[in-house]
C-alpha cells in the first residue's frame, strides 16, 4: 500500500503586512495558551482519542497542548522547516504535512491536529474563540450545511420521502428550501471570500 499525502492547516485573517500577521498569530496563540491553562476539562472524544478521560488524562492533555502551542509559536516565528505560509485572499494559512504510511508526516502536524481536536486553536472561523465568527453564526452555517448536503447528493428519494412526512411539506417546497439555502450560501461565499485580484 502506498503513502498518502496528508496536511494540517491553521487559517487566520490576513493583516496589512507579514509582521502584522505574525503579531496577530502570536496573540491568538497566547489566548489559546491561557484557555488551555484555565480548562478544567476537555472534550470527551478528544480525550478518548488522544489520552484518557480520567484526571491523569486531563492533566496530560493540558501539558501536551501547551507544548503544542510552543511548537506552533516556533513555526510562526520561522523556526520550523516543516511549514509553509499560503496567502489565500483574506486569509493566511499555515500548512504542514507530507507523505504518510499511517504515521504523522511532521511533529507540527500532530500539534495542529491535537489543538484543533481539543477546540483550543483559534482561527479565522472562530474569531479567536470569542464566539463572534462565522463558525458560530447560524445564518451562515445552516445554509452552508444544506447546500453542501445537496452537493453531496444527500437528498435521495428515501430522504425526501422522510422529509415530506416529518416536515409536512411536498417535494416542491422541500427543494425550494434547498435552492434558497444554496443561493444564500453562494451569496455569503462571494461576500466573505471575494475572488483574488489577478
Amino acid at each position: 500500500m502506498g503513502a498518502n499525502m496528508i496536511l494540517a492547516a491553521w487559517t487566520i485573517k490576513h493583516k496589512s503586512s507579514w509582521k502584522a500577521t505574525e503579531r496577530y498569530a502570536l496573540k491568538l496563540l497566547q489566548k489559546a495558551e491561557r484557555n488551555i491553562r484555565k480548562a478544567k476539562k476537555f472534550d470527551k472524544d478528544f480525550l478518548e482519542n488522544w489520552f484518557s478521560r480520567d484526571q491523569e488524562g486531563i492533566d496530560n492533555a493540558r501539558d501536551t497542548l501547551l507544548l503544542d502551542v510552543d511548537e506552533l509559536r516556533a513555526a510562526v516565528l520561522g523556526h520550523h522547516r516543516q511549514v509553509a505560509w499560503i496567502c489565500a485572499g483574506r486569509y493566511d494559512v499555515l500548512v504542514t504535512g507530507g507523505l504518510s504510511h499511517g504515521d504523522s508526516p511532521t511533529e507540527l502536524y500532530d500539534s495542529i491536529d491535537r489543538l484543533q481536536a481539543a477546540g483550543m486553536l483559534p482561527d479565522a472561523d472562530s474569531e479567536a474563540m470569542t464566539g463572534n465568527g462565522p463558525w458560530l453564526n447560524d445564518a451562515i452555517q445552516f445554509p452552508r450545511l444544506i447546500s453542501e448536503l445537496q452537493a453531496a447528493g444527500a437528498f435521495t428519494e428515501e430522504v425526501v420521502a422522510e422529509l415530506k412526512d416529518n416536515m409536512d411539506l411536498d417535494e416542491t417546497r422541500i427543494f425550494s428550501l434547498v435552492r434558497r439555502a444554496d443561493r444564500e450560501w453562494e451569496r455569503l461565499k462571494r461576500e466573505t471570500c471575494p475572488p483574488r485580484a489577478k
